[in-house]
């Protein structure tokens, strides 16, 4: 068992303990699972911060498939980690919803420590303290989040609530071969572990992170279009994509200069005062949601 923790000013801790086989209520502490500094991060711009507070962690093995690129036989450890007081240059909360994977080492007195080997970002919206269970029935691990969404006041007038839980999600081992390390940028700890291969190649592992099928399942109904290609050649230029329904999954590919951006505009009011944004800046690699107009409540 595990207990999320922090010491203030030093740094995060997840501490283990054992349960006694004949009385639950029975804890022996072993030592902490993980400890690392206050503000602790394997790759700043790709792995996010482990600040100085870890909540609701979870510590968990996954199978890697052939279904996913595997091999059917390796097991990985890894541990979900909410995490408080990092660095928010990347992200604008003081929380974080992070993952990490880890070589376990035995200690002196038995117990156990992960030493971190990946580490990545396991959400970079708003949801945050994601908490998982394993399925035994369909062999999966799925996680459920909370949605902070601090609306700041007039959202929560126009919704009527505050917050919500995401739709559960399936983590798994995502296992790509023969992948070329293009300017060595996969060379540098991430979160991702490579092995080189004999043909020069390498074989490149990540926690992957998908809806489960019963979500998936929800597509069933839908209708499928196809619209043609636009060309846009102005700032401010936009076209109509007729779009009626309010729930629609969209795939889209972009091609703009390295200097300008594009994106979309969702729930457009008639008079043009309400809308809400989404827009790809290739020079930050940043997919930015603007909801500064989405409602004109005050």
């Amino acid at each position: 068992m595990t207990i999320s923790s922090g010491i203030r000013d030093v740094g995060p801790r997840l501490l283990l303990y054992q349960a006694s086989i004949n009385d639950l209520t029975n804890w022996t502490y072993l030592g902490p699972l993980i400890s690392v500094p206050g503000n602790y991060t394997l790759n700043k711009i790709w792995s996010g911060s482990l600040g100085y507070n870890f909540e609701v962690s979870n510590a968990f093995s996954l199978l890697e498939k052939a279904t996913d690129g595997g091999d059917n036989q390796t097991v990985h450890v890894f541990a979900s980690l909410g995490t408080e007081g990092g660095n928010t240059t990347l992200h604008s909360s003081p929380q974080w919803s992070v993952w990490i994977k880890g070589n376990l080492a035995k200690t002196s007195n038995g117990s156990g420590i992960m030493n971190i080997v990946a580490s990545g970002v396991a959400d970079w919206g708003d949801t945050y303290a994601l908490n998982s269970f394993y399925d035994a029935k369909e062999d999966r691990r799925i996680f459920y989040g909370w949605v902070k969404e601090a609306h700041k006041n007039y959202g929560q007038r126009a919704f009527g609530y505050n917050g919500q839980i995401t739709l559960p999600r399936e983590v798994f081992v995502q296992v790509y071969n023969n992948v070329i390390n293009i300017h060595e940028s996969l060379s540098q700890p991430g979160p991702w572990t490579l092995i080189p291969n004999i043909n020069g190649t390498y074989t490149w592992k990540t926690l992957g992170v998908r809806p489960i099928n019963e979500v998936i399942k929800l597509r069933q109904n839908s209708t499928f279009v196809r619209l043609m290609s636009q060309t846009f050649n102005q700032t401010t230029e936009f076209t109509s994509l007729n779009v009626s329904s309010s729930n629609f999954e969209m795939k889209a590919n972009i091609n703009i200069s390295y200097n300008a951006t594009a994106g979309f505009v969702f729930r457009r009011s008639s008079n043009g005062l309400e809308y809400t944004t989404l827009i790809y800046d290739p020079i930050s690699e940043y997919l930015i949601l603007n909801r500064t107009y989405s409602s004109l409540i005050t």
